[in-house]
C-alpha cells in the first residue's frame, strides 16, 4: 500500500493547518486537471473563493492526500460530510500526477484510513462512506468501483447538473470498514 498521509485541514489551538491561499491552490491543482467542473458537477463551488469557503464550512471535513514524509507531494484531496450515526457522504478529487493504477492503490490506502479511524475512547468512527457520482461520469464510477467501492444503484434524479441546472441520474456507492 502507498505510503499516504491525510492531512485534515482543521483549527489546532486557532491556527489553521493550510492558509486560505494554499486550500485555494488545491482549486487551482482541479482547474490545471480540468476536473473542478466535474467534481463541482452540482454548480455548488465555480472559483477559488468559494471552494475556500466550502473547505470551512461547519461540517465539512476535507483531507489533503499527501506522500508521508514529503508534504509537497501532494495527490489530491478528500471530504467528508453530513456525517451522522458512523456514515458520511465522501467526495474525492486525485489529482493527475497520481491518475492511473498509482491513483486507485492511493484511493484504497485513503478509504481504508477514513474507515479505520478511531476516536479518543478506541471506537471506530466511520463504518460507511456514501457518495453520488453522476452517470454521465463513466471515469469516476469506474474509479471508485477499482477502489473497492460498492454501486448500490441507479438514482433517477440523483445528480444535480449545475450548468443545464437539471437533475440527472446518479449512481449510489459505497464504502464500508474492512471492504477494500
Amino acid at each position: 500500500m502507498t505510503d499516504i498521509r491525510l492531512v485534515p485541514y482543521c483549527e489546532i489551538d486557532g491556527i489553521r493547518t493550510y492558509s486560505d491561499s494554499e486550500i485555494a491552490a488545491l482549486y487551482d491543482r482541479m482547474e490545471m486537471d480540468k476536473t473542478a467542473k466535474d467534481v463541482f458537477y452540482d454548480g455548488s463551488v465555480k472559483n477559488r473563493a468559494e471552494f475556500v469557503a466550502m473547505a470551512k464550512k461547519p461540517g465539512t471535513y476535507l483531507y489533503v492526500v499527501i506522500e508521508k514524509g514529503n508534504p509537497d507531494a501532494q495527490f489530491g484531496i478528500v471530504w467528508l460530510n453530513r456525517v451522522e450515526f458512523k456514515r458520511a457522504w465522501f467526495h474525492f478529487c486525485f489529482f493527475s500526477n497520481v491518475w492511473g493504477a498509482r491513483g486507485v492503490e492511493i484511493g484504497k490506502a485513503v478509504i481504508s484510513q477514513l474507515t479505520n479511524m478511531k476516536n479518543n475512547a478506541g471506537d471506530f468512527v466511520i463504518d460507511s462512506l456514501l457518495g453520488v457520482v453522476p452517470k454521465a461520469n463513466p471515469k469516476a464510477i469506474n474509479f471508485v468501483k477499482r477502489c473497492g467501492g460498492i454501486l448500490l444503484c441507479d438514482l433517477i434524479y440523483g445528480s444535480w447538473n449545475g450548468n443545464k441546472n437539471a437533475n440527472e441520474t446518479g449512481t449510489l456507492f459505497q464504502y464500508l470498514r474492512n471492504e477494500q
